[in-house]
């Protein structure tokens, strides 16, 4: 993994497994996450078109969760920002 500043913000340069979760848990996606920076990231999946406009992004193993909003969508790309799941719960 290679980290890039690039101004106030550090992208982590390693493309990882990640998995999108939505429908009240009831469904799960399984994605890349690349050009992942504090506040966002880029998913990459076979089709983004079953992917709501928010959703929550798992990383494993180490358990990393996130809210997502989607800020721009291709059909096997989507831009996100993001924000860590404690939030939620604050």
């Amino acid at each position: 993994m290679s980290l890039r500043k690039t101004g106030q913000t550090v992208r982590i340069e390693r493309a990882r497994a990640g998995k999108i979760i939505f429908n009240n848990k009831n469904s799960v996606l399984d994605c890349v996450v690349s050009k992942q920076t504090e506040t966002s990231a880029v998913l990459s999946l076979r089709n983004t078109m079953l992917v709501p406009e928010v959703f929550e992004l798992q990383i494993p193993p180490g358990g990393e969760s996130y809210i997502c909003e989607t800020v721009e969508k291709s059909l096997f790309e989507i831009g996100v920002a993001t924000r860590p799941r404690r939030t939620l719960q604050q």
